[in-house]
């Protein structure tokens, strides 16, 4: 990954890295560790209304696959996908192809993570 980074925050992410004895690269791993830990997002349904630790979204929804880190997100946190996400959600959601009864429930509809990692790449 490659990241663009004003002069003024590159420098202070020198001084985080001087002040930590550590390389600028794990200056950016701390500076987003810590943001995570310290963020939360509120997610609100029809029956509860829940906050969450970015931290904690972070590891409810990794998978090794893109395709299962989609899932994840879309069923837990609808909210933080963004239109392009969404439309893609929407092309997902009528593939019946996609759907297995015992797959994760994404807005009702069951899909099959397995089936989707072999479309991923199709459906993008």
């Amino acid at each position: 990954m490659a990241v663009r980074v004003p002069a003024k925050l590159r420098h202070g992410l020198d001084v985080i890295a001087r002040a930590n004895g550590v390389s600028t690269t794990d200056a950016v791993l701390l500076a987003i560790r810590h943001y995570l830990e310290s963020k939360v997002i509120r997610t609100a349904t029809a029956t509860s209304d829940t906050v969450d630790k970015l931290d904690a979204v972070a590891d409810i929804t990794w998978a090794n696959t893109e395709a299962g880190r989609f899932l994840r997100m879309a069923s837990r946190f609808p909210i933080l996908l963004n239109d392009r996400e969404n439309e893609l959600l929407f092309k997902i959601l009528e593939d019946s192809s996609l759907h297995e009864s015992d797959g994760m429930l994404v807005t009702g509809v069951p899909i099959s993570e397995a089936k989707l990692a072999m479309r991923w790449d199709e459906l993008q």
